[in-house]
């Protein structure tokens, strides 16, 4: 059995999110939030949880107006809009 702290961060919003020292407060929508955890995590590979249940993971391109832009490891870009991401994965 695995012990010890997981390999990986699970944050979900309306809560205020807590990682390392950063602490983002959060709006009714939690759009703000999203998209200043987003582009501190430029760069880096990330899964999204979205609305329909679904999962999406790649490396953070962009995130700005409302539309966050991944690269999958393939080499193609998935366009996620803010208000359908629930949880943002981080390793």
């Amino acid at each position: 059995m695995f012990e010890g702290p997981l390999p990986f961060s699970l944050s979900y919003k309306p809560e205020p999110y807590r990682s390392y020292s950063h602490r983002i407060s959060v709006n009714e929508r939690g759009i703000c939030a999203t998209l200043t955890l987003l582009n501190r995590l430029r760069g880096k590979f990330v899964v999204l949880k979205t609305a329909s249940s679904e999962e999406i993971g790649g490396r953070v391109i962009k995130a700005s107006n409302g539309i966050v832009v991944l690269r999958t490891l393939l080499g193609t870009k998935v366009f996620v809009p803010l208000n359908k991401i629930i949880a943002v994965i981080t390793k």
